[in-house]
């Protein structure tokens, strides 16, 4: 279920951006399947050795989510905010340069 759903993003991705798939590609689709493939069944795993590669999993997936999340929205809403100050600052420092 989660591979379908980055194959779908990866499909959604290329449709909007009208880029040709590589080796570069291929290269990052393996590079996702092996986090996402290899982070859940190691955090939620029952087997030997679990308590010390549970936290390590967590930690990782906390990590990729986290990242994503500011990445995604608040890196671009706080460009947003502080634009119209900026744009304040700009006619004071730029009025002398002409």
């Amino acid at each position: 279920m989660i591979l379908w759903a980055l194959f779908d993003g990866v499909i959604l991705a290329f449709g909007l951006s009208g880029n040709n798939f590589s080796l570069f590609v291929m290269i990052g689709l393996i590079l996702l399947l092996g986090m996402v493939g290899a982070m859940l069944p190691l955090a939620l795993g029952q087997g030997a050795g679990h308590e010390l590669n549970s936290p390590m999993a967590w930690a990782i997936i906390g990590g990729l989510l986290s990242s994503t999340i500011l990445a995604l929205l608040v890196v671009p809403a706080i460009y947003r905010l502080m634009y119209p100050l900026d744009r304040w600052l700009r006619k004071w420092y730029e009025k002398d340069r002409i």
